[in-house]
């Protein structure tokens, strides 16, 4: 078991039949971790998706969101700005299966602040609250809108 720093954490145990269970968490303390791999129960081997079910009621209301017996696919889109106190924020907008969208946010370091926005998970990577801020200001812009951004210079109003 593993809680870092940055709130990401995992847990791997061995089940009664000899293979692994493993779960790769962000925002979980130890006492969260443990409460969530003893609310998974192991599908049959014969299940189309391979892995685990949740017990009703599952600890701090989680869910399945996603889930896949083929590849994990998706695609990215980001941008990075530099901030007058010399910080970065990186926005990404990840669009694909929820596996994908999600994985990706768990492997980002330190932790994104993470949202669904449509088909697409948006996550904004930088420090707080300047990050959070920024999520809320996060909006698909036309070529046209994003043109316009482009020529405006708003580091001096």
């Amino acid at each position: 078991m593993y809680v870092g720093v940055y709130g990401q954490g995992a847990v791997e145990w061995t089940l009664t039949d000899g293979s692994e269970g493993y779960i790769r968490t962000r925002g979980f303390d130890r006492p969260g971790l443990v409460a969530l791999a003893r609310a998974l129960r192991p599908r049959r081997v014969q299940s189309l998706v391979a892995g685990f079910d949740l017990v009703a009621p599952a600890p701090d209301r989680l869910a399945i969101v996603g889930e896949t017996a083929g590849a994990v696919q998706g695609d990215a889109l980001s941008s990075t700005c530099t901030r007058a106190d010399g910080s970065t924020l990186t926005v990404s907008a990840l669009r694909g299966n929820p596996v994908y969208q999600y994985g990706a946010a768990l492997d980002a370091l330190p932790l994104p602040v993470v949202r669904q926005r449509g088909d697409a998970v948006v996550i904004v990577a930088g420090p707080n609250p300047a990050a959070t801020a920024a999520l809320t200001s996060v909006r698909n812009a036309t070529p046209q809108q994003w043109a316009q951004l482009l020529r405006t210079d708003t580091r001096h109003p």
